[in-house]
């Protein structure tokens, strides 16, 4: 099960930025992810965490950074604000 969580806010350039982190016990072995949606002061927008299930360790944060594009455009600042890289 996924938990993902917004907080609306406010910031003067429109633009955003995901921090994803992944944990692997092992090459093959169970893995999860997480990610906080921050703006350009440093104030928390959003959060994402929960299991992948049995991935292999080498694609674990490209899943990572899927997960954060996705939760982005279905998050309520799609249309208004840029997501910085």
């Amino acid at each position: 099960m996924w938990d993902i969580n917004f907080k609306p806010s406010n910031t003067q350039d429109n633009i955003l930025k995901f921090n994803v982190d992944r944990v692997v016990s092992g090459k093959t072995k169970n893995a999860g992810c997480g990610g906080v949606l921050r703006d350009s002061n440093g104030l928390v927008w959003g959060v994402f965490y929960g299991p992948l299930g049995v991935v292999d360790s080498n694609i674990v944060e490209m899943l990572a950074i899927k997960i954060a594009l996705q939760v982005f455009l279905y998050s309520p600042w799609v249309k208004d604000h840029a997501l910085f890289a």
